[in-house]
């Protein structure tokens, strides 16, 4: 759930945090894009 600042971001980023059984990673507020994302990515893949 890291998209970037458009209508309503925040309120979707909150509602992912909602959804049950579902894993999810945020960054919360209006920061995001595909930057973020990808360091996510390359977080997950240097963790194993």
């Amino acid at each position: 759930g890291v998209p970037v600042g458009f209508v309503n971001v925040v309120q979707s980023k909150e509602l992912i945090l909602t959804l049950p059984d579902t894993p999810y990673i945020v960054a919360r507020g209006r920061k995001g894009g595909s930057n973020v994302a990808a360091a996510i990515c390359n977080a997950l893949l240097y963790r194993i």
